[in-house]
């Protein structure tokens, strides 16, 4: 009958929901084990291999560097000296020695040197050397006498007496116009002194030699003549 098949059936599904409930508890009630993974090392970096050693060419020299010296070790004193040192005076020189290892010091400070002495003065330079005389070439342009040279003076006991004379000097005109050497080709005193007097005095326009100012020799004739 119906009622029965019903029956039945929710026999049926009691027990099918009885059995999963039992399966789900026994699911829950089993330990859960937890494993965590490790992580990965990172990897070591691998050093370089050493770099090769220098190739050097045949017949080249190498200076080999000394290892340097050991520092020697401190020795404590025996024994500590208890006598009194002199103190030192204002303008004590002091003896240049090795103490320390630094030349001149004596262990309590710097050492002021001695000043030195400034280096002398380099020497003046040479005078330019003065051009040597010549004889003018003909295409030359000879030396000329200024309009303001003074006329030499006759001297007046010669006058007085009537003498007259004849004076020729033989000078230098220089690259500048000035009258330089002097010689007495003829004359008689006191009419020399009197020319050379005058002479002395004298400027020029120098000689020019290929356009250029020259040095030059020059003959110069004064008469000494009474005017009537």
């Amino acid at each position: 009958t119906l009622t029965t098949v019903l029956a039945y059936a929710a026999i049926g599904s009691a027990v099918l929901w009885a059995a999963q409930r039992t399966a789900t508890q026994g699911e829950l009630d089993k330990e859960v084990e937890v494993k965590f993974k490790t992580p990965d090392e990172p990897a070591k970096p691998r050093s370089p291999p050493p770099a090769p050693p220098p190739v050097i060419p045949e017949g080249m020299k190498v200076n080999r560097s000394r290892a340097a010296r050991p520092a020697p070790s401190m020795v404590a004193p025996k024994a500590i000296s208890d006598q009194k040192l002199a103190e030192a005076k204002p303008g004590d020189a002091i003896e240049v020695g090795d103490v320390g290892g630094v030349e001149g010091g004596n262990g309590t400070g710097p050492v002021t040197a001695e000043p030195q002495k400034p280096e002398p003065p380099p020497p003046p330079p040479p005078a330019p050397k003065r051009s040597e005389p010549i004889n003018l070439p003909e295409d030359a342009e000879p030396a000329m006498p200024d309009d303001g040279n003074v006329v030499p003076e006759f001297p007046d006991d010669m006058k007085k007496l009537g003498r007259e004379n004849i004076v020729i000097l033989k000078i230098v005109v220089t690259e500048h116009g000035a009258v330089g050497k002097i010689e007495v080709l003829r004359g008689e005193e006191p009419f020399v002194s009197a020319a050379l007097a005058a002479v002395k005095t004298w400027r020029y326009s120098p000689a020019l030699v290929e356009g250029k100012p020259t040095a030059s020799f020059k003959t110069v004739k004064i008469p000494f003549r009474i005017k009537t």
